[in-house]
Formats: structure tokens, C-alpha cells, sequence
């Protein structure tokens, strides 16, 4: 074995009111390490640079993605579409970017092919916003206080029906979209969906007999 490619996600760099439109592989991770999920994978990403360097022989590429989203894909963020009424942090729209798992495939095979070291953003062409996200699921908005929300987040998460700890608010209130021009240039990677259709191909994955028409017409645009 002389390459490693380690899955990562995007969400190291850490939502920030003051993170700049689009984060590019030179800036830092600055997440909220309380939050166990992102904790994990920033360990994963220091561990696999030790490993790195250690091992100069090795090839070691690390990708990360864009949040998941499309058939079969279970996360933080497709809870949010389980409910027909979602809280939203008052006063707060954020752009985010939304990755069909064939795009996620296709990047590891880019990047097996190439086998180009160093760390790469895996994002979709285009972004959306959370409330025209949540608007095109037909979903219900119900604005919180961003204090509570925080609050109310993690109560729920530890009774266990929650979407996701209180950690998680910072994504859905701040800006959090990343760059991906290296792995084009570097590993010739081209997401074949954007946003809204990896968002529609979910959808019609979910609730099949709402969005199977609209699943269908994007799977016969991007075939």
C-alpha cells in the first residue's frame, strides 16, 4: 500500500460569522471542537498528517466533502427533512452546499487515479440557501431565538429526539461553503450535480410518491 485517502467533510473549517464566501484549503480548521462529530473528524485529519510525515513514501490525500445529500444518505442535515415543521435560527439564512453521493464516489476515484497528496475540497457547482433548501422540501419554518436554539437542541438530542446537538446550530446559522477549484485543477474532479438536484434526488428518494416526477427529471438532465 502506497496512498491513503481519508474521508472529511468540509464542516472542519467551522461555521463563522466571519468565514469569507468561499474557504479554500489554505485556511485553517477552526470548528467548535465541542461538538463530538466535527471533534472526530479534525482528529482524523491530524492524525492522518502525522502519518504523512512519518511515512514521506506515502502518499496521503485527504478529501472534504461537502455535506451528503441524495439516495440512501442519513445525516444531520437530511433529519432536518423528517419533520414537517423545522426551526430555523431567527434572523439567519446561510449558503450551503450540498454533495450527491455519486459526486463523493466519483472524487475518490479522481483521486485514486491521480494520486495527488494534499487536502481537497469536494463541493457541488453551486450553492443554496438553508431557506430555500427547506422551502423546496415543502417544509414549515419556525424562527428561534439563536440563544435557545442552542439550548433547545441539545435538550432534545439528549432525550433523543433531536436532529443533532447543539454544535450543529453554528451550521445552519453561519456560513460554511468551501472552494473546490484544487481538486479541479489537481485531480481533474467536476461535480455532476449541483445543490438542488442532489437536494431533489434525496427528496425522491424519501418521499417517493411526492417527488418521484421531480427525482426523474433531474436524473434524465444530468444522464
Amino acid at each position: 500500500m502506497s496512498h491513503v485517502v481519508l474521508r472529511s467533510f468540509t464542516a472542519v473549517y467551522g461555521a463563522r460569522g466571519q468565514n469569507p464566501n468561499f474557504l479554500t484549503e489554505d485556511d485553517p480548521p477552526r470548528p467548535d471542537e465541542s461538538f463530538p462529530w466535527i471533534r472526530d473528524k479534525v482528529e482524523a485529519e491530524r492524525h492522518a498528517a502525522a502519518f504523512a510525515r512519518r511515512y514521506p513514501g506515502m502518499t496521503v490525500t485527504v478529501l472534504r466533502l461537502a455535506p451528503l445529500v441524495g439516495p440512501g444518505v442519513y445525516t444531520f442535515y437530511t433529519r432536518l427533512f423528517s419533520h414537517p415543521v423545522v426551526r430555523v435560527v431567527m434572523g439567519y439564512d446561510p449558503l450551503m452546499q450540498l454533495l450527491h453521493p455519486e459526486d463523493a464516489l466519483a472524487a475518490f476515484e479522481a483521486a485514486i487515479e491521480r494520486r495527488r497528496g494534499g487536502i481537497y475540497n469536494v463541493v457541488p457547482r453551486d450553492t443554496l440557501s438553508l431557506l430555500t433548501i427547506l422551502h423546496l422540501a415543502g417544509k414549515v419554518t419556525f424562527p428561534v431565538p439563536h440563544l435557545l436554539a442552542y439550548a433547545l437542541a441539545d435538550a432534545l438530542w439528549s432525550v433523543g429526539v433531536g436532529e443533532a446537538p447543539g454544535g450543529f446550530i453554528d451550521y445552519v446559522r453561519f456560513l460554511c461553503v468551501a472552494d473546490g477549484d484544487r481538486a479541479r485543477r489537481e485531480l481533474g474532479f467536476e461535480s455532476g450535480y449541483g445543490s438542488r438536484e442532489a437536494l431533489m434526488a434525496y427528496l425522491a428518494y424519501r418521499y417517493p410518491g411526492r417527488y418521484r416526477a421531480a427525482g426523474t427529471e433531474m436524473a434524465e438532465r444530468t444522464a
